[in-house]
């Protein structure tokens, strides 16, 4: 049994020290049994190293269940360069990580495929494909596919339609109550789009700024506090994290819950309370799978950028579809039953040992 608060079924972690920045740079190969891992690169500050280490061990862990769920043909795996909270990183410091990261990704000959994290750009990534040719989204300019909000995009509103088709036996979002909390970029590009087609916002984001989003749609505005309580069909976390907890659950006045923001639940046991409330959960690491199948669909299988939208419409649709309705027959939570999804996918390719 393991005792420790992360996984430990990796295939590889590795923790180095950059020759030219000094910090760390984290590894961490989940499985390579269905592909090759992608791993997504986030440069951040941590505590502690500890928590730096576990953070990646568990995405690395997530991007394997992520792929497996939606059948994307890849493994997982995540890297990290972790530097202390209150400090900054100069841009210097970031472009000598930059260099060390490559060496390391090098190094391991394609073991491990290296794909931006949040706040990590598609010519940053060009600055590793200088050293490496294990990186995938970079450029258009290097031949990548550059950003991956089309892919992000389309994911999330299949997998918003997919859930309202299960759960409401609806066959759009024309008159369906969605309440979008967090407008970054897709979040933003979401209401607009489901604006167009009818659907009832309410909007809301820690940045009061971005109420201008609202006024522009002439939609419903509320401060985040009372707008995870919004009486809606939907509920779409786009920003932020832990927002689902053992304490508020009985407080949800949702459906659905269909966002592309990371870590929605603080626990596992909150998917068992959201089955027990009658609300059905899309788990935020397969609503936000689109980016990741396009970038793959382009950069790995050579589709053009249209099929790859496409294939992000079909494999979202049938993955949110086979989750939801499985889920329900197996009375098992959403996040149970994408993970034993994607270990059934794994464990049918993998050797019985004698």
């Amino acid at each position: 049994m393991n005792q420790l608060d992360f996984p430990i079924d990796h295939e590889l972690v590795q923790v180095r020290r950059g020759r030219r920045s000094g910090l760390p740079v984290i590894i961490c190969v989940h499985s390579t049994v269905l592909g090759p891992a992608l791993g997504a690169l986030t440069i951040r500050s941590f505590p502690d190293a500890k928590e730096a280490l576990t953070d990646c061990l568990r995405r690395s862990q997530t991007m394997t269940y992520k792929a497996a769920a939606v059948d994307n043909g890849t493994g997982g795996a995540s890297c990290c360069v972790p530097f202390p909270y209150g400090a900054e990183i100069a841009r210097a410091l970031r472009l000598a990580a930059m260099l060390d990261i490559a060496d390391e990704v090098h190094a391991l000959n394609g073991l491990f495929r290296v794909i931006p994290g949040p706040g990590i750009e598609p010519e940053e990534m060009d600055v590793l494909f200088r050293r490496t040719p294990w990186i995938s989204g970079r450029s258009r300019r290097t031949g990548g596919v550059g950003a991956t909000l089309p892919g992000g995009l389309t994911g999330l509103k299949t997998a918003i339609n997919t859930a309202i088709a299960c759960s409401l036996d609806r066959s759009s979002v024309s008159g369906v109550r969605i309440c979008i909390l967090g407008l970054d970029e897709i979040g933003a590009q979401l209401a607009r789009d489901l604006r167009k087609l009818g659907a009832q916002l309410v909007l809301s984001d820690m940045d009061p700024t971005a109420q201008l989003v609202a006024v522009e749609l002439g939609v419903e505005w509320l401060p985040p506090e009372e707008a995870i309580r919004a009486e809606c069909d939907v509920l779409v976390p786009c920003v932020g994290e832990r927002f689902f907890t053992s304490a508020n659950v009985s407080e949800l006045n949702c459906r659905i819950i269909c966002g592309s923001a990371n870590g929605q639940l603080s626990s596992p046991d909150v998917g068992a309370s959201l089955v027990e409330r009658g609300i059905d959960y899309v788990p935020d690491f397969i609503a936000n799978a689109g980016d990741l199948i396009y970038l793959s669909s382009v950069e790995l299988d050579q589709r053009t950028e249209a099929a790859a939208v496409t294939h992000v419409r079909f494999a979202m649709e049938r993955g949110v579809r086979s989750i939801l309705t499985d889920s329900r027959e197996a009375t098992l939570s959403s996040v149970e039953l994408a993970i034993m999804i994607g270990r059934h996918r794994i464990d049918s390719l993998t050797p019985e040992s004698d």
